[in-house]
């Protein structure tokens, strides 16, 4: 017997957001603080980096991030 084939609607919405640097910067060193659970008050500096890997023909941008954190010592 054959199955009976109909037409779906998906719907969907999809959204863009462009982002300052600042804001993508706050959520990198958020996220390291958190990661190495530093306390709050400590100096955090982001450093964003893109780099290219693959064949000349077909390049992929990587995307680095180094965060140096400085923590008050007691």
């Amino acid at each position: 017997m054959a199955k009976v084939l109909s037409d779906e609607t998906i719907r969907r919405r999809d959204v863009r957001l462009k982002m300052e640097w600042s804001d993508i910067e706050g959520l990198i060193a958020f996220a390291a603080m958190e990661q190495i659970g530093a306390p709050s008050g400590c100096r955090v500096e982001v450093v964003l980096s893109q780099g290219e890997a693959g064949s000349p023909s077909y390049r992929i941008g990587e995307w680095t991030a180094i965060v140096k954190v400085t923590m008050p010592v007691d």
